[in-house]
């Protein structure tokens, strides 16, 4: 996720803003691979990052998953996603875990709950 804002911010500046706040003690939990850049890919793509409209992802571990919210800002005149990327999520995790990815859209943000793994 780190390399990806890094080209990310080289795009976009100070239009975008990832703060991640999870405790020390969730680090050593697991999300499965990309997940993250998924989730945050999807941000970019369907919002509007702008100096005039900036876009704050916020990364949060609560209960047994990671959240990961946006500021909903949707583009003008964008065109119908597919749900391919958060239907391949949803199936991926179905191998691995009894909980199931969350997408909540609501009239301010977009908020995406996927389950940590716990270190066996």
């Amino acid at each position: 996720m780190q390399s990806y804002y890094f080209l990310q911010k080289i795009r976009f500046g100070d239009s975008l803003t990832i703060n991640v706040k999870i405790d020390a003690d969730r680090l050593n939990d697991y999300v499965l691979p990309l997940s993250i850049q998924i989730l945050i890919e999807n941000a970019i793509k369907h919002n509007e990052v702008s100096s005039e409209h900036p876009m704050l992802i916020e990364l949060v571990a609560e209960n047994s998953f990671l959240i990961v919210s946006n500021n909903l800002q949707k583009k003008i005149n964008l065109e119908e996603g597919t749900g391919i990327g958060l239907l391949n999520l949803k199936d991926r995790y179905k191998h691995i875990t009894e909980l199931q990815p969350e997408f909540i859209v609501t009239t301010e943000k977009y908020i995406a709950k996927i389950p940590l793994i716990k270190e066996a």
